[in-house]
């Protein structure tokens, strides 16, 4: 049986193998050999993903808090930096996905797996995006993530022009309204902004706005186990695509334990 410690070192391990992961060339942690992506055959060590930079740093930046190791520092902090110079577009919107050569650097290509178009913009790229950001922001208080994280949500906030800030699957797909929302997408961005917000942040001021379109969102059958409904997975394969999203629920009922303790004045 495990315990709390073999736990700990168990994800030291994982943090271990980020580490030898990041690709110095192009300073991007790859999705690698054994990712599977469901329906597809993406993977390897020369593609990276926009969410890289928020799923493989919450580990990286979890191992630099225990252990005080700088090594994990460095790579989590190098990997969000090329992220925002190889997904972010001039206008603060990401791209989904790009193929690199692991032995230059040289970006190959670049495209949307899950959006519509490499035009367009992924709803919960965007929002992985976002919170990957404030992580960055929270860890070293640089004020460069804050001025890119004000830039990515006034993207994600003026395609969403609605009282519900849930937004569609892809933001920019030309069928919309006609398509799915994905409330995974919401979730994920509403935990970046309660972190921005209790790193002093006051740009915007959607709180309240968050908390309704939640709340409109939410399964309240108490005799359902969905929680947040809505999630939209892989619109372009047509899978999952108006479905109870795992990670959507994770980051929602984190955003309201965290959302207690903020409106109390404690910390996480």
């Amino acid at each position: 049986k495990f315990n709390l410690d073999d736990y700990k070192n168990l994800a030291l391990e994982a943090a271990d193998r980020l580490v030898k992961m990041h690709n110095k060339k192009i300073g991007l942690i790859p999705l690698g050999s054994q990712c599977r992506i469901l329906g597809t055959n993406i993977k390897g060590l020369d593609i990276a993903g926009v969410d890289d930079a928020t799923i493989a740093n919450t580990l990286l930046f979890w191992a630099y808090e225990k252990t005080f190791n700088k090594k994990y520092l460095d790579v989590a902090i190098e990997n969000l930096d090329k992220t925002i110079e190889l997904f972010m577009r001039p206008d603060g919107s990401t791209i989904h996905m790009i193929q690199f050569n692991p032995e230059t650097g040289e970006v190959i290509k670049k495209w949307n797996n899950l959006g519509y178009s490499s035009n367009t913009t992924w709803s919960r790229g965007q929002a992985w995006f976002l919170l990957a950001l404030a992580q960055g922001y929270d860890v070293t208080k640089d004020n460069k993530y804050k001025e890119v994280y004000t830039k990515a949500l006034s993207f994600y906030l003026n395609m969403n022009k609605k009282k519900d800030l849930t937004p569609y699957y892809d933001m920019s797909d030309p069928n919309i309204p006609n398509v799915p929302l994905d409330t995974s997408a919401l979730a994920i961005l509403v935990e970046s902004y309660l972190l921005m917000l209790k790193n002093g942040y006051n740009e915007f001021n959607i709180l309240p706005q968050i908390v309704d379109s939640l709340h409109l969102h939410t399964d309240l059958n108490r005799d359902s186990s969905i929680i947040l409904k809505d999630g939209c997975f892989d619109y372009p394969r047509k899978i999952a695509i108006n479905s109870e999203l795992t990670f959507a629920d994770y980051y929602y009922y984190d955003f309201l334990l965290n959302l207690r303790d903020f409106l109390k004045g404690g910390k996480k």
